[in-house]
C-alpha cells in the first residue's frame, strides 16, 4: 500500500472511532446516588485535574459552549458534586472545585477507566512501545491540524 492509502485508511479508522466515541456522550453512568452523562463526568475530571478552573476555561477544555457548561455546573452544584467559589485574587471570577462527593465520583470513574485501559493494553500486546509512540505522534499532529494549529 502507498503512504496515501495507509493514511486514508487510518483517517477512516479515526472517523469510525469518533462515531463510537460520540455514542458515549449520551451514556448515563450511575455513581452512588447520582446519574451523570459521560460529558458531565468528563467535566468533573477536568475540574479535578486543573485547580482554579473557571467556566470559560472548562468550556474551552471540553469543547462545549459556555451556556452548556453553565447549565451543567448548575445541575451538578445542586447535586452537591461541584461548588463555585469566588477567586480571592479576582472577585469577578468564579472558580470551580469538586466537593468530596465529586472527588469520590472522579475516583470511581478513574478506576473504571483504568480497567478499560488494561483491557485494551492486554489486547494489543503485539505492539511495541515505539509503535505506541509513533501512533501518538501522528494522532497528536492530526489533532493539532484539526484545531487549526498547523505549525510544525
Amino acid at each position: 500500500m502507498t503512504r496515501d492509502q495507509v493514511f486514508g485508511e487510518m483517517m477512516e479508522s479515526l472517523f469510525e472511532m469518533a462515531r463510537y466515541i460520540s455514542l458515549f456522550d449520551n451514556t448515563l453512568y450511575q455513581y452512588y446516588d447520582q446519574t451523570l452523562y459521560a460529558t458531565e463526568v468528563h467535566a468533573l475530571n477536568v475540574i479535578q485535574r486543573r485547580s482554579s478552573t473557571n467556566l470559560t476555561q472548562l468550556s474551552q477544555l471540553t469543547h462545549r459552549t459556555k451556556g452548556a457548561i453553565s447549565q451543567m455546573i448548575t445541575k451538578m452544584e445542586k447535586q452537591g458534586i461541584v461548588r463555585k467559589t469566588v477567586n480571592p485574587a479576582n472577585k469577578s471570577e468564579i472558580l470551580l472545585e469538586l466537593t468530596p462527593k465529586g472527588e469520590c465520583i472522579c475516583k470511581h470513574h478513574q478506576q473504571a477507566k483504568l480497567s478499560v485501559f488494561r483491557m485494551y493494553m492486554n489486547a494489543m500486546g503485539e505492539f511495541s512501545d515505539e509503535d505506541f509512540q509513533n501512533a501518538n505522534q501522528v494522532l497528536s499532529r492530526i489533532i493539532q491540524i484539526t484545531m487549526g494549529k498547523t505549525t510544525k
